[in-house]
């Protein structure tokens, strides 16, 4: 079955084993997710791929939030002190407990935070895994097709990239500046909002145009090293997408003396 396949291909991701800054961190974010009225018995700690799953609210007020711990946990370590600590586990908790980072309840509400990210196969399956029965992550290949998780070997499954939607929600964390949280666009989300995966590709590529557009000028979108490799210049996360989804950014780059670069990484 599908989920067989899925289950196979993310055992063959499976990250190390939980640290102790990342045990200490789930632990003081249950006490302060509990003080924002999401109780432990609503949570669901995926420690073979670090996600805590919130399952809030009932019926079609229900929703599940994925809290990243794997991810945020380093940065909690980071903390000079037990204050800033303590600050971190806190608005972390009222983050993602009260629903700052969701998705909108209308489709009209994602405005320019709706935006398409990369993410390798073997992840979407195994965040699909960690969801509910029947919650579903949109998704498809790199140039719009499907990817058929039953009729593909594993091992192809594994290594290939597929395109997600996302909302992003600039946290503004204590003692870290801003930290941009991307919450995925799961199923019921298009289902609520009435419009289908296609649609709402589609607006979150004008979405990557525009943000593209507004950032470094063309003359400073590359950082070139000698060797010939160039790095952009965003450095907002999206970087990748814009290279697999927009191609002529990178078809078009021009070294600094401003010759065409003809090939190059």
């Amino acid at each position: 079955s599908s989920r067989q396949i899925l289950k196979q291909a993310a055992l063959r991701r499976l990250p190390e084993m939980a640290s102790p800054a990342q045990s200490e961190f789930l632990e003081a974010l249950y006490k302060a997710l509990a003080k924002v009225g999401v109780q432990k018995p609503q949570c669901d700690f995926d420690d073979q791929r670090g996600n805590l799953v919130l399952n809030v609210g009932t019926g079609s007020d229900g929703v599940t939030r994925v809290v990243p711990v794997a991810a945020l946990a380093p940065q909690y370590a980071a903390c000079d002190s037990e204050n800033s600590r303590a600050e971190f586990v806190a608005f972390t908790a009222e983050a993602f407990g009260k629903g700052a980072t969701d998705v909108p309840r209308e489709f009209q509400g994602c405005g320019n935070r709706l935006l398409p990210q990369l993410w390798p196969v073997g992840k979407i399956m195994a965040l699909q895994l960690s969801l509910p029965n029947g919650a579903e992550v949109p998704h498809c290949g790199l140039h719009g097709e499907t990817i058929q998780l039953q009729s593909e070997r594993v091992e192809d499954l594994v290594e290939r990239v597929g395109v997600v939607l996302v909302c992003e929600y600039l946290a503004q964390i204590p003692g870290s500046g801003p930290m941009p949280v991307e919450t995925l666009v799961v199923a019921s989300d298009l289902m609520r909002w009435g419009v289908g995966f296609t649609e709402v590709l589609e607006k979150a590529m004008e979405n990557l145009r525009s943000r593209t557009k507004s950032g470094p000028p063309a003359e400073k979108r590359w950082e070139y090293h000698p060797s010939g490799c160039a790095q952009s210049a965003w450095g907002d996360h999206f970087d990748a997408v814009r290279a697999a989804l927009l191609p002529a950014l990178v078809a078009r780059r021009n070294r600094p003396e401003g010759a065409p670069d003809q090939g190059g990484q």
